[in-house]
Formats: structure tokens, C-alpha cells, sequence
């Protein structure tokens, strides 16, 4: 009785100093793995109960059956933990995989992120770049379109001065051209006034030549006669209505061409019908046409007859 109780004494502080043991180990290997430092590989040796009961008890066939309980329940033990330490490892693997796919992956997220702040950096400075050229060469357009600007308003203000130029002297020499056309207006003005006024002179010296001739020939009775003349021309040509009395008197104004020809006749005043009016003018037209004057300077146009047959 007390063989055995010292055997499970024996047995019990045995499995606790294993356990302690392997808390111990497993723990560490949990600190080296946490700070990516790989396991070292640990062989130990376990003394279990049985082997310590097998070194201090006697064999016998009881013993040796426990002893082989003993290994294979040591053995599945053994298995066992070499699985959960297996499993551990595998699963500390997959985690490491985990956390360097992680890290890569931020690794290249952040690499890329950097890659795109330097294309946009790069997009920014280029569009610095792009408007800044913009700007300059919209300025060098600016400052040549007010060159052109400005060449162009002083070509037009050249322009501006040779066309005002050429026009005052445009109107200076049309300004000449008036003073010599006024002169020679003028002058022949003055001709024209002396030739007319030489033209007024003779032809009022004629017809004051022609006035006092004919007052000289009406002075020796030519123009009485001459009116004499177309009375009786006249007075032949008329034919007598039926009816008329003595006494007929009828002032008329007959007009002629040169030649004599008869162009009308006016009946001033009279003191017979319409019967006899008519007569009268038949009369004088059928005397067309009239004798000439004996000086052709008492010719009328108009002349005052007064037709008295009986006289």
C-alpha cells in the first residue's frame, strides 16, 4: 500500500512538472514567433510515471501490460501534442502569409498611392506649365495684335494725312480752275456785254434809221397810200349780201405774214349783220394776198383797215 502510493505520488508531481514544462515551451515559442523569429526546433525527454515506475518497480507481467498502456497512451499524447503543435505552426504560418500579403499589399496600395501623387503632382505641374505657355503666348498675341494695332492706325493716320493733303491741293487747283474759269467767264462776259451793247447800239441806230424813214415815207403819204392799197384790194374781193344800205363802216385788223398771206382777221367794230361780218371776212381773206408797200420799211404785220365801200 505504501509502494503504491508513492508510485502515484511519484506519477502526479511527474505530469506536473511535464505540464509546467511544456506551458513554459509553449510559451516561448508563442514570444519568438510574435517577434517573426522561426521556432527552434526542441527535442525533449519525457519520464513519465510509468518509466519512473518501471525504473524503481520490479518487472513483472502486470507491470510490463501497465508499461505498455502506459507508451501508447504516452505515444497518443505525443501524437497529439506533435498535431497541436502542427496545427499551431500551420496556423502561425497562415497568419505571417496573412500579414505579408497584408503588408505587401498596403506595401503596393501605398506604392501606388505615391505613383499617383507624382502623376498628379506631375499633371498639376504640367498644367502649370500648359497654362503658363497659354498665358504667355495669349500675351505675345496680345502685345502683336496692339503692334499690328498701332502700325495699322499709323498707316491709316499717313493715310489720313496724304488724302487730306492731296485734297487741299485738289482744292487749291480746283479753287485755280474757278478763279480762271471766272476770269475767263468774266472776260467773255465783257465781250458779250460789249458785243451786245456794240449789237444795241446798231440795232437801235437801224431802227432808229428805219424809224425816221418810215416816219419820212408815212411824212410823204407812202403809208396811206399803201393802206389805200389793201382797202381796195379788199372792197374788189367783197361780195354784197343782199340787203345792205349805205353807210357801211367796219374797222378791222388784219394780219399777214411777209409776202402779204393773210393769217386772220378781227372785226373791231362794224355797223352791219352777221351776214355782212362774214362777207367781209371772205372778202379780205380772198384778197390774200396783199399788195406790197411801195417802201418795204411800212410793212405791219397788223394792219388797221377800215372798210367803207362807198367812200
Amino acid at each position: 500500500m505504501r509502494g503504491s502510493w508513492s508510485a502515484y505520488s511519484w506519477s502526479i508531481l511527474l505530469h506536473a512538472g511535464l505540464l509546467a514544462l511544456l506551458t513554459i515551451s509553449f510559451s516561448w515559442q508563442q514570444s519568438r514567433q510574435a517577434i517573426a523569429v522561426p521556432p527552434l526546433a526542441i527535442q525533449a525527454t519525457v519520464i513519465d510515471e510509468a518509466t519512473l515506475l518501471a525504473a524503481l518497480s520490479p518487472v513483472t507481467p502486470d507491470n510490463a501490460a501497465r508499461e505498455r498502456q502506459a507508451r501508447l497512451q504516452r505515444e497518443r499524447e505525443r501524437q497529439a501534442e506533435r498535431e497541436r503543435a502542427e496545427a499551431q505552426r500551420q496556423a502561425e504560418a497562415t497568419r505571417q502569409q496573412r500579414l505579408e500579403a497584408e503588408r505587401a499589399a498596403q506595401t503596393r496600395l501605398d506604392e501606388e498611392r505615391a505613383q499617383q501623387a507624382r502623376l498628379e503632382q506631375q499633371r498639376a505641374e504640367q498644367a502649370a506649365a500648359d497654362a503658363a505657355e497659354q498665358q504667355r503666348q495669349a500675351q505675345a498675341r496680345e502685345k502683336q495684335a496692339e503692334q499690328e494695332r498701332q502700325a495699322r492706325e499709323e498707316q491709316q493716320r499717313r493715310e489720313r494725312e496724304a488724302e487730306a493733303e492731296r485734297q487741299k491741293q485738289a482744292e487749291a487747283e480746283r479753287k485755280r480752275q474757278v478763279e480762271v474759269e471766272r476770269q475767263r467767264l468774266a472776260a467773255v462776259q465783257r465781250q458779250r456785254e460789249a458785243a451786245k451793247k456794240a449789237e444795241l447800239e446798231e440795232q437801235l441806230r437801224r431802227a432808229l434809221a428805219e424809224e425816221t424813214a418810215r416816219l419820212e415815207a408815212e411824212e410823204a403819204g407812202l403809208l396811206d397810200e399803201y393802206i389805200a392799197l389793201i382797202k381796195q384790194r379788199i372792197v374788189r374781193n367783197w361780195i354784197q349780201p343782199p340787203g345792205v344800205g349805205a353807210g357801211l363802216r367796219c374797222e378791222l385788223i388784219v394780219t399777214q405774214i411777209p409776202g402779204g398771206e393773210v393769217t386772220g382777221v378781227d372785226i373791231i367794230s362794224c355797223n352791219g349783220d352777221a351776214a355782212v361780218r362774214r362777207s367781209i371776212e371772205a372778202a379780205v381773206y380772198k384778197a390774200s394776198p396783199l399788195p406790197p408797200p411801195a417802201d418795204p420799211r411800212l410793212f405791219e404785220r397788223k394792219v388797221r383797215v377800215f372798210f367803207e365801200p362807198d367812200s
